[in-house]
């Protein structure tokens, strides 16, 4: 994973932070089966999108791609791929297509099988279901960053980061059938959980980009009284006082986030 990816990844992660929602176990031999068939899917799915996506690359980058494939179909151990498989998710994030380093970082977890790495397969697809103008290749991207998370989950059910993630992509890319989802998530955890930071923050942003200004400067004060050197909050605060028309506050704060951005 490049060290621009890292930081993108840490950033992401750390924004959606500190969430906590439940979610139903399913038996062992179920969650085997499903494991068996999100595979298939993947080695389906993917092979089409590497082969379109190569198309697009000029020589050098493919001459770059061809000689780490080289190294690894010389390697027999899934345990030894790792290092080529991270230099394959670094390149294609790159090369813009997050959905595709997602898969390699995806093949990493699935070796790994930890939470943690299927946190950084979730959230670089993730980045993909935001980023990316193709609508299937934002579907792909969300499709897989969900089961990547709920692995996570399954593995770390105390851990609210990976609960977060997961509802920000519902968020992000609602489904059709519950476009609401996502909103919902988010909004009973903040009940739940009303002095999380990384709720406020979450919600916060999301209301900035509908408008909601008010109620966003609102949930940001709250967390500048919890934490008042909150990066993030300092940041989004600018935009919401921005909004509402308070543009001495904002450029105080613009000012105070760009020092925090410089200083990271």
């Amino acid at each position: 994973m490049t060290r621009l990816q890292r930081i993108v990844v840490a950033g992401a992660v750390i924004l959606f932070a500190v969430l906590y929602f439940g979610f139903d176990t399913k038996p062992r031999e179920r969650e085997g089966i499903d494991a068996a068939r999100k595979k298939i899917a993947v080695k389906t799915d993917i092979q089409a999108l590497l082969a379109e996506a190569r198309q697009e690359l000029d020589a050098d980058n493919l001459t770059f791609l061809g000689s780490i494939h080289q190294v690894l179909n010389a390697t027999e151990a899934d345990s030894l791929k790792i290092p080529m498989w991270k230099e394959l998710s670094g390149a294609w994030y790159s090369y813009n297509r997050p959905d595709l380093a997602g898969y390699y970082a995806e093949l990493i977890a699935d070796v790994l099988n930890t939470p943690e790495a299927w946190s950084i397969a979730g959230t670089t697809y993730a980045i993909g279901g935001q980023r990316l103008e193709k609508e299937k290749h934002r579907i792909f991207a969300t499709e897989h960053a969900v089961a990547a998370f709920e692995n996570a989950i399954s593995m770390d059910p105390d851990n609210i980061t990976h609960r977060t993630n997961l509802a920000v992509c519902y968020v992000d890319n609602p489904p059709k059938d519950n476009p609401m989802k996502g909103v919902q998530m988010l909004l009973n955890l903040d009940k739940k959980y009303p002095e999380a930071i990384g709720v406020q923050n979450t919600l916060a942003r999301f209301a900035i980009k509908t408008n909601q200004f008010e109620k966003a400067a609102a949930r940001l004060e709250k967390v500048l009284t919890l934490d008042a050197n909150n990066q993030n909050a300092i940041c989004l605060i600018a935009k919401a006082y921005e909004g509402l028309g308070q543009s001495t506050k904002a450029m105080d704060f613009n000012k105070r986030c760009q020092a925090l951005l410089k200083a990271s």
